[in-house]
């Protein structure tokens, strides 16, 4: 049997291989030598002949496309190739055909380059503007992009010519006109650059018409448009007021048309065109979760108007009904022995230009039931905990689009009452109510949200909670979050992030840190569940798809008695035995559980030990973050691309305690499938660093180390869509 389905495999491997028509000639390879400051990746996609793709780098495969080598096309080729050179500033450049090497029925072709001494700018000018004022002449030379030494780039001398353009016309001068000459001097190998300006005359916003709007109210967009006749003329002032139409989320297109056609007239009108998308939508889907810690399924219906009550207000309602199964989850797939069933109820109402006309306010309420699942999971678990939350959000959120950034001002209040889906609350358990502001910034240089190549984004939160907003919380919690692209060897892209983390509690939070087992009386063991359970709220923790992917979700950080859990501890507590005269309280069973959960732990080394009926611990989060990523992104073929990358974190029970001595190392790779939404994401990571774990004071700072992937391996699997960032 094992012979027919080697037999089988390799029939299909053999069926899916390219094979090359009869009297053609494929390319295998198309090597560049001596091709200087101009990539290979470049050059190959500027030329018509290509290589035949091989499947994940291995194989060629059927279903790709395959590639004839002609001779003629290979001549047309290395024209273009000696074109761009001179382009880019090399006008000597030699280029021709050294080698083609038959491969079967492929060739290898090798194309040799000497590109020779660049020439480069001898001196730049600029005329036409001297009558203007200083600042126009500055904003003028400033759009030049190249300097004095440079090698002499013909695509930015155009780029030169569209950037005093542009600044011109942002300056007011809406018929501003630019005539660049290069003249090249072979000899020294020097060029001088002349840009001639035709300013025109300045320009003030002439009449102001909106098409196609229909039956929406012309007065709130043109409060978002945001500009008015008689304004000084501004092209990047029309270009935000485009931008915040786009925003309003209500016009598929949005076009911004100056007329031009009369440069004697000093008022430009101006036309906004706009075409409609639908005014109101029904969502209806469903969707599947399964990471280390719980699987679930969960529905989706939602409806939404973008013109509620007239006044561009945007309306959304939405419901998501989830079954969690428990306790199977990656990794396990134990079959689930019970249906925990969830729910989450939002509404979202937006008002654009309110209180003024870049600014936008919403009011945001959700009602939710969910489980509180933490890692490590114990399957035989008897006590099933959960919340009824109340949670709203209202505040104002600006675009800034000519430093990047958007801002927001939200105040947050959120209210969770503890419930068991089967088993006791315990009585250090009451409601946790967190009143807070969040100060939100957004400071984004990608070129591209989605499929970003290269840029820098830097994303902070401060929150103040409780004092005179109340609440059961007091703290002040700050999460900056950087990331930065790079593109490096050929399509390749670097891609690096940092996030740090810092909580300072002033009404909780004492006994993090602190073991179970030191505990001396009832009172104090309230006081380190109720650190423990605000702590689940307002804490950090680290791990998981889109943080550390060698761990699972929220699995780094201190360990303890988990304080949900902890009612069936006590319920489940050795009676007194009376033959003894000084029987235990339930506290000292608990704690001598816990002891004898740790034995066995240190004897087997499986955590999942420290997550018993009797003596329930798990990660509780803590009080500080860092956590830092590299990850290189490699495109293979089409939508299909891979990583390699290296996630280190932690998370302390201390405060403004960054500690680099426990890193949590791990470094792995992932498959990358890009869609219209994001990449569909399978990365799997290994971990390289264990932390501390000898003692029971170890574990309730550095948390334990999770058990192996499959009963072996030191890994874990991240399922996403999207970039983890």
């Amino acid at each position: 049997m094992k012979f027919t389905y080697v037999c089988l495999a390799f029939s299909i491997a053999l069926a899916a291989c390219k094979s090359v028509p009869e009297s053609r000639v494929g390319v295998s390879a198309i090597h560049f030598r001596g091709n200087g400051d101009i990539s290979s990746s470049e050059l190959e996609d500027r030329i018509a002949t290509q290589e035949t793709p091989k499947f994940l780098y291995f194989f060629r495969a059927s279903w790709q496309r395959y590639e004839d080598f002609a001779p003629e096309v290979l001549q047309r080729d290395l024209e273009r190739i000696r074109h761009l050179y001179q382009r880019r500033g090399y006008y000597g450049t030699e280029v021709r055909a050294g080698r083609v090497l038959p491969q079967g029925k492929y060739v290898d072709v090798e194309i040799l380059i000497h590109q020779g001494e660049p020439v480069r700018v001898h001196s730049i000018t600029v005329n036409g503007v001297e009558g203007e004022p200083r600042r126009v002449q500055r904003r003028a030379t400033q759009g030049v992009t190249m300097e004095l030494g440079d090698i002499f780039d013909e695509d930015k001398l155009d780029q030169s010519n569209k950037s005093i353009a542009a600044e011109l016309a942002n300056l007011g001068y809406a018929y501003g006109k630019v005539n660049p000459r290069a003249v090249v001097d072979l000899g020294p190998r020097t060029v001088d650059l002349t840009f001639q300006v035709d300013p025109g005359i300045p320009c003030k916003v002439g009449p102001l018409t909106f098409e196609g709007l229909g039956d929406l109210p012309e007065d709130v967009v043109r409060r978002t448009f945001s500009v008015e006749k008689g304004d000084p003329y501004a092209a990047d002032e029309l270009e935000v007021g485009r931008k915040a139409l786009v925003d309003l989320g209500v016009f598929a297109s949005v076009d911004v048309l100056p007329d031009l056609s009369d440069p004697k007239r000093e008022d430009v009108p101006i036309k906004v065109s706009v075409t409609r998308s639908s005014l109101r939508g029904f969502r209806l889907g469903g969707g599947l979760q399964l990471d280390f810690t719980r699987a679930d399924i969960h529905g989706l219906i939602g409806w939404e108007h973008r013109n509620l009550f007239g006044g561009m207000r945007h309306f959304t309602v939405e419901e998501r009904p989830a079954i969690v199964f428990f306790p199977t989850a990656l990794g396990s797939f134990k079959v689930p022995n019970r249906l925990l069933p969830a729910n989450n109820l939002s509404g979202t109402l937006t008002q654009p230009s309110f209180p003024e006309a870049r600014t936008t306010s919403s009011i945001h309420l959700e009602f939710n039931n969910y489980p509180v699942i933490l890692p490590p999971v114990n399957p035989a678990q008897d006590v099933f905990p959960g919340y009824h939350e109340v949670r709203g959000t209202i505040g104002p959120e600006r675009d800034f689009p000519f430093i990047k950034l958007r801002a927001s001002v939200l105040y947050n209040y959120s209210a969770n009452f503890p419930f068991t889906y089967a088993g006791e609350v315990n009585s250090a358990l009451g409601p946790v109510v967190a009143s807070y502001l969040d100060f939100r910034g957004v400071f984004d240089l990608r070129d591209d949200p989605i499929d970003t190549k290269q840029g820098f984004l830097f994303e902070t939160s401060l929150q103040f909670a409780g004092g005179a907003l109340g609440g059961s919380a007091d703290d002040i919690r700050f999460r900056p979050a950087m990331r930065m692209f790079f593109p490096v060897i050929g399509k390749a892209i670097l891609a690096a992030r940092g996030v740090l983390g810092f909580l300072f509690a002033r009404s909780y939070g004492g006994t993090l840190g602190q073991t179970f087992t030191s505990l001396t009386d009832q009172a104090g063991a309230n006081e380190y569940l109720r650190d423990r359970q605000l702590t689940y709220f307002r804490g950090f923790f680290s791990g998981g798809a889109d943080s550390n992917r060698g761990y699972g979700f929220r699995a780094i950080g201190p360990f303890g008695v988990n304080p949900f859990l902890v009612p069936a501890a006590f319920a489940n507590a050795p009676k007194p035995n009376p033959m003894n005269p000084t029987p235990m309280t339930p506290l000292q069973s608990v704690q001598a559980a816990c002891t004898a959960d740790f034995n066995a732990y240190l004897a087997n080394g499986e955590s999942s030990q420290l997550n018993t009926n009797t003596c329930p611990q798990t990660s509780t989060g803590g009080l500080s973050l860092w956590e830092a990523s590299l990850e290189l992104r490699i495109p293979i073929e089409g939508p299909l691309g891979t990583v390699v990358f290296a996630d280190a974190s932690d998370v302390s029970p201390n405060q403004a305690d960054i500690r680099l001595n426990v890193p949590h190392l791990s470094v792995g790779f992932g498959i990358r499938y890009a869609t219209p939404v994001g990449p569909v994401r399978l990365d799997i990571g290994f971990r390289l660093t264990q932390t501390p774990h000898n003692t029971q004071q170890d574990i309730a700072i550095y948390g334990v180390p999770p058990d192996p992937l499959f009963g072996f391996l030191p890994a874990a699997v991240a399922i996403g869509l999207g970039e983890a960032y």
